[in-house]
């Protein structure tokens, strides 16, 4: 799931387009075809899609921050 969070923010950041997002990871194009396919089967999501693509990257700040990982964050009590 963090790499996917990686991903995500990489594909939102080059606008969709899998030819800059694999050039800025040094990656080849399928590849990133390939985690895209990932992703959709593993959430249903498909990140192509503007609304699919926000719900995936807050659900993975969400678990990149801890509370998603069944993890009390220090400032909780």
């Amino acid at each position: 799931m963090e790499d996917d969070y990686v991903h995500q923010e990489g594909h939102c950041r080059e606008r969709g387009s899998k030819t800059y997002f694999a050039e800025h990871l040094f990656i080849h194009k399928n590849t990133v075809q390939y985690e895209i396919n990932k992703i959709k089967a593993k959430t249903g999501l498909d990140v192509r899609e503007m609304e699919d693509l926000q719900t995936l990257i807050l659900a993975a700040k969400w678990y990149a921050s801890g509370t998603g990982k069944g993890k009390k964050r220090e400032d909780q009590c």
